[in-house]
């Protein structure tokens, strides 16, 4: 199934299209303006993907492993790794049985500087699973890749990603915590 999202600029103008096909495992983006490709990008189901970069007013084509308009971990597996690491399910959501799911927004600089993070959803959800998911990200040093304008410059910019926790009971009714990414 193909999803088309349209970004704009500040005069209101079509800037570029998004397409995202997210039938399968794998995802396959393509990004153009103009009717001129700007990113052709494969993603398989554990986030390694393999495009390439056609910026604008340029004949030269790059590789890329991301989608290069929006910021991201500079090393997603690194942040994975250390997200399974790290995480574990604050005990008093535990004890209260208190699930949800955490949406972060995560603000990185041209020069990939965390500037700010935010529970996007923090008023829907307990306080510890909000401030749980803050403090891995205050903790991770992985650094971060910022987004590209469509000549590749590196621009500010806005992430955002979830993490889940749910409560699953085993046959000994012993409570685990689960975390997607």
């Amino acid at each position: 199934m193909w999803k088309e999202t349209q970004k704009f600029n500040e005069l209101g103008e079509i800037d570029r299209i998004i397409i995202v096909d997210a039938s399968s495992d794998s995802t396959k983006t393509k990004v153009f303006n103009n009717e001129k490709f700007l990113l052709e990008l494969s993603c398989d189901e554990f986030s390694n993907c393999n495009g390439l970069f056609y910026p604008e007013d340029s004949e030269e084509t790059i590789p890329v492993y991301r989608n290069i308009f929006e910021p991201n971990f500079s090393d997603i597996q690194g942040w994975f790794k250390f997200a399974r690491e790290n995480f574990k399910y604050p005990e008093i959501a535990r004890k209260g049985k208190h699930e949800g799911t955490v949406w972060m927004g995560l603000r990185i600089g041209a020069n990939g500087e965390l500037l700010e993070s935010t529970g996007i959803n923090a008023k829907e959800l307990h306080p510890s699973l909000i401030k749980k998911v803050q403090e891995i990200i205050d903790a991770y040093h992985g650094g971060f890749s910022p987004a590209l304008d469509k000549k590749g410059n590196p621009i500010e910019g806005w992430m955002y990603f979830n993490t889940d926790f749910y409560l699953l009971q085993t046959k000994t009714t012993r409570t685990v915590p689960k975390f997607d990414f």
